[in-house]
């Protein structure tokens, strides 16, 4: 909806609605470079980028039209995605359009690269790599038989990706390139892909 929320012990929270007339959902949080940045779209289009200094207050930069779906930081540049174009901005008021890919699912600063996880324009499962957020160039993953990369995820020594599959939903790649399947991990109820894999605390936790 066009409301967030904020708390300093996750007891009590207070609840704040935005009612410029420029937004009715807001589709990703991030809090990087001590800046909160919320992805926003009206309508399915306009996609906006708010950004705050401290939750409060918020500034507003109209970015796409279509809504903002992913919001990164890394190596001093922000990358902000709607569904299929990618924009870079220095301080999340200005934005270029960098890219256009046909479906992107996520955005992740790992290992000193930017890695767009998604999907080509003939349903196949796709990753866009750049070290700059500038210059970024997409790889079709044909050899995994998936229709979608959803997320990639780095523990210091290999990228896992949670991908939608009927038999490959983790892939692993050393340098977020070049995949290979890894099956449902003997998971019996593993379905149709994985949603999301996190590494933390030595493991690997997936939404399935």
């Amino acid at each position: 909806g066009n409301s967030y929320a904020y708390s300093y012990d996750t007891i009590t929270w207070t609840g704040i609605t935005i009612n410029d007339g420029r937004v009715d959902s807001g589709s990703t949080l991030k809090y990087k470079n001590g800046i909160w940045a919320m992805g926003t779209g009206y309508s399915g289009s306009y996609g906006s980028v708010r950004y705050s200094y401290n939750a409060y207050k918020w500034y507003v930069a109209d970015v796409s039209y279509d809504t903002i779906r992913t919001i990164e930081y890394g190596n001093g540049i922000w990358v902000v995605s709607s569904i299929s174009a990618l924009f870079s901005s220095p301080d999340l008021i200005t934005y270029t359009p960098r890219s256009s890919l046909y479906g992107i699912s996520e955005i992740s600063y790992l290992n000193n690269k930017f890695i767009a996880a998604g999907w080509s324009s003939s349903s196949v499962a796709q990753v866009a790599i750049s070290t700059n957020g500038i210059n970024w160039t997409a790889y079709t993953l044909s050899n995994i038989n998936s229709s979608q990369v959803n997320n990639v995820e780095y523990n210091g020594s290999i990228y896992i990706g949670a991908f939608t599959s009927a038999s490959n939903i983790f892939c692993s790649s050393n340098d977020g390139i070049t995949w290979t399947g890894l099956g449902k991990g003997g998971l019996v109820n593993g379905g149709n892909g994985a949603y999301k894999i996190v590494y933390g605390m030595n493991m690997w936790v997936a939404l399935v």
